[in-house]
């Protein structure tokens, strides 16, 4: 039987979980890192807009630019950059970066389906170029 958990247990401050991944399409490896509430909490309130719908607009670069890291867990990025991810990364990249920075968190299949569904879904002929 487990130890009935008490105040310390949860407010002790532990190591986060960092993970490695191999991105192939830039010849090498980085690190995603799993983020603390209120990170989390900030990077939910920057994708929400102003009506408090989320704004899809680089959604994928700006989930990297919370997540992707050193390999002690510093940040790459700051928000400034993610227009500039999207605009130089292919979206198959972001897409695969982003879902394995999404599984680090613990999202679950429903939560990443309504973080990455538009970004997933949308085709060129939904440009309206056509």
């Amino acid at each position: 039987m487990s130890n009935t958990l008490g105040k310390d247990a949860f407010l002790t401050e532990r190591k986060r979980n960092i993970e490695r991944i191999e991105i192939p399409e830039l010849g090498g490896h980085a690190y995603l890192r799993e983020l603390y509430g209120d990170e989390f909490d900030q990077l939910s309130r920057k994708l929400q807009g102003k009506k408090g719908v989320v704004d899809q607009r680089g959604l994928a670069a700006r989930m990297l630019v919370a997540c992707l890291c050193d390999e002690d867990g510093r940040p790459l990025f700051v928000d400034a950059d993610a227009e500039s991810l999207n605009k130089r990364l292919a979206a198959r990249t972001l897409l695969r970066i982003t879902k394995a920075a999404t599984a680090i968190n613990g999202m679950d299949d429903d939560d990443e389906a309504e973080l990455l569904g538009n970004l997933e879904t949308t085709t060129p002929s939904d440009s309206g170029t056509a």
